[in-house]
């Protein structure tokens, strides 16, 4: 089985080494014929060298440098470019979903769908700041509500899709900012597509979190909700 993992990357170069090596070490243990792609969206940084340094020195790294703004931009123009896998994945650069959810995942993956960690059922652990825990609670409930959703968890940057659902359903996705996953989430629900949710270890990095401003993500995904909801 040809697995793609995308890591979409914004002026990471603190933790993109580490993390990059550590996804390789876990990946080369998972009988699969893996590729990672460094997927820089338009760093200003030192992430584009690191990127660069990493796909030369091993062989199943690749680096791409996507122009346009947008963590969705980031992942779709790699699954488009690499268009002969049977897996398209990816995950954050971060780390924040631990790497032993990664095994698991590919092993759902062969009887659903699609494969997507999930920090809201049982056997999942994460450690959040309360507030943000709990406006994520809030803005999963809408989803599920407005949108009649059985997804518990859309957002959590650890998602495996087959071939097949990203041919039918990835052209139809329209937003390329961070939310483009509930977006493509709740489409392959709505086309029929199998969807396993499993617990991962989940923590929030404070270096991650410093980027996040509350109210504009929370509008965002407001207005994402409503879009969604009129098609």
């Amino acid at each position: 089985m040809k697995i793609i993992i995308v890591v979409p990357c914004f002026n990471e170069e603190a933790v993109l080494q580490k993390n990059i090596e550590e996804i390789l070490r876990v990946a080369r243990n998972v009988p699969h014929d893996f590729r990672i792609v460094i997927s820089d969206n338009n760093s200003k940084d030192g992430t584009g060298e690191i990127g660069k340094g990493l796909s030369e020195k091993f062989e199943i790294i690749d680096y791409i440098f996507v122009p346009k703004q947008g963590k969705g931009s980031a992942v779709m123009e790699a699954w488009k470019i690499y268009d002969d896998f049977d897996i398209y994945g990816f995950m954050d650069a971060d780390l924040a979903t631990d790497l032993s959810a990664l095994e698991p995942a590919l092993e759902i993956i062969e009887e659903y769908d699609i494969a997507i960690g999930s920090r809201r059922i049982k056997g999942a652990k994460v450690k959040r700041e309360f507030y943000r825990k709990i406006t994520s609670r809030a803005l999963n409930f809408l989803i599920r509500h407005f949108l009649h959703s059985k997804i518990k968890d859309t957002a959590c940057g650890f998602k495996f899709f087959n071939r097949r659902a990203i041919q039918e359903i990835l052209s139809k996705v329209r937003d390329k900012q961070w939310t483009f996953d509930t977006e493509l989430l709740i489409l392959s629900e709505r086309a029929g597509f199998k969807i396993k949710e499993i617990p991962v270890k989940w923590e929030e990095k404070k270096a991650r979190t410093s980027r996040v401003v509350p109210l504009p993500t929370i509008m965002g995904y407001l207005k994402k909700i409503f879009e969604l909801r009129k098609l």
